[in-house]
């Protein structure tokens, strides 16, 4: 139906009769009562059909689409090929600044025990179409990365990088009642500034230093608090500017670069680092870089001697890989004949970490020929996140004659409109 006939069908009387032949029967009797009662119920008619018409037409109106656009569709984590495809249905191409689907798959499918190291690889965050390398490294060619063009380059891949210009952030300080709260640990200070002090949420920097779009700089971690020392765990005599050895890159002071910013909970973003700081973690020598950064040896800068230091790429859930070793899994048979699915948490802190991350597990019982002997499936999100050091316990009901459980399990996160596969292993059950 069209507006205009709309309009016409809402201008006639309870009987379908125009309007134009009701005034004329109430000419003809001008001081008739009923007729002006005639005239008030079709005025109201007329208005609640109006009104129905325009709720009408508001429910058949399509959703508008989200702030920022329409969201991206994450490619499978084992896609490959070339660059995912944008909401307007054009790809990436070869832009590297943007995540592109891994050449192999990401999903992780070797059983791990609590005591297994974790598995340093390059990193492959999910191609979910957000920014996955800062296109401002090459910014500092004229400081830092005339000299450490690898380390810069790495740096680069981090979420350390993206902190200040990550889409989902820029996005989410719209919503919030004070978005400036989040600029000291997306665009912080030096944290060795002059007069601050570990233990405190760092301030915004001035951007007339230094550009907020550096996010966690080089200087974030490295400027001395004289403003031109540059800090690390070794000194050289022979750097074209001074250097020192700094005590809070040496053995566990180095968690004080990490915590003052990740005790925070601003936001979405959950003060994982408190419960690191609650443990016996730091005393038996575990660090943040420990999970977060891979060993290399190599030499810093030209001239430099070869040592074993750290890598500056951040690894974080974004990586499926990196994700499925929070995660020791193994089955119990039950003298019932079910399974019990028991998952220890191997990181250092809670598992998720985000408001509004899930992972989702599936549980498959299965036989000898391969068939499903019962199923079982549970979400771990914010409000039930496995804590630091827990093994929760999850009961699959199944017939005696299974004897493996498939586990798999998916990423969901903010932003996202599919969940990313991270695990898919087979436990043998013990009868």
């Amino acid at each position: 139906m069209s507006p205009a006939s709309d309009r016409r069908d809402a201008s006639t009387g309870p009987a379908g009769e125009p309007d134009g032949a009701a005034q004329s029967d109430l000419n003809a009797q001008p001081n008739a009562p009923e007729g002006r009662w005639a005239v008030a119920a079709m005025a109201a008619v007329a208005i609640l059909v109006a009104l129905f018409l325009a709720l009408w037409l508001l429910w058949l109106k399509p959703d508008p689409a989200p702030a920022g656009g329409a969201l991206l569709t994450p490619a499978p984590a084992d896609a490959a090929g070339a660059g995912m495809g944008t909401a307007d249905g054009k790809g990436t191409g070869t832009d590297e600044s943007r995540a592109q689907p891994a050449a192999v798959s990401r999903v992780w499918t070797r059983v791990l025990t609590a005591e297994d190291p974790f598995t340093f690889e390059p990193h492959a965050p999910v191609a979910d179409g957000r920014t996955a390398v800062s296109p401002h490294g090459p910014d500092l060619a004229g400081t830092c990365h005339a000299c450490h063009g690898e380390i810069v380059a790495e740096w680069s891949r981090g979420q350390h990088a993206l902190a200040w210009i990550d889409e989902h952030y820029q996005a989410s300080l719209a919503d919030l009642r004070r978005p400036e709260a989040c600029y000291g640990c997306h665009a912080p200070e030096p944290l060795h500034a002059p007069g601050r002090r570990f233990g405190t949420a760092p301030y915004v920097r001035d951007e007339q230093v230094e550009a907020w779009h550096f996010g966690v700089s080089c200087a974030t971690c490295h400027l001395g608090a004289d403003g031109e020392t540059w800090l690390g765990p070794h000194g050289s005599e022979n750097a074209p500017h001074p250097t020192a050895r700094g005590e809070s890159f040496v053995g566990s002071a180095t968690n004080q670069l990490c915590i003052d910013c990740h005790r925070t909970d601003v936001g979405p973003v959950l003060g994982v680092a408190r419960e690191y700081e609650r443990s016996d973690l730091a005393a038996t020598g575990v660090r943040c870089v420990d999970c977060h950064f891979a060993p290399v040896e190599r030499a810093s800068a030209p001239g430099s001697p070869v040592r074993v230091g750290r890598s500056h790429e951040l690894l974080g859930p974004r990586d499926p890989h990196f994700l499925a070793q929070a995660f020791a899994p193994r089955v119990e048979a039950l003298a019932d004949g079910g399974v019990a699915v028991l998952i220890e948490n191997r990181a250092g802190h809670r598992v998720p970490g985000l408001v509004g991350r899930e992972l989702h597990f599936e549980a498959t019982a299965l036989d000898a020929a391969g068939v499903s002997a019962g199923r079982a499936e549970w979400t771990l999100g914010s409000s039930n996140p496995l804590q630091l050091g827990e093994t929760r316990r999850f009961t699959l009901a199944s017939t005696s004659a299974a004897e493996r459980v498939r586990l798999r399990a998916h990423h969901a996160a903010p932003g996202w409109t599919t969940p990313v596969p991270f695990l898919d292993v087979e436990l043998k059950i013990q009868r």
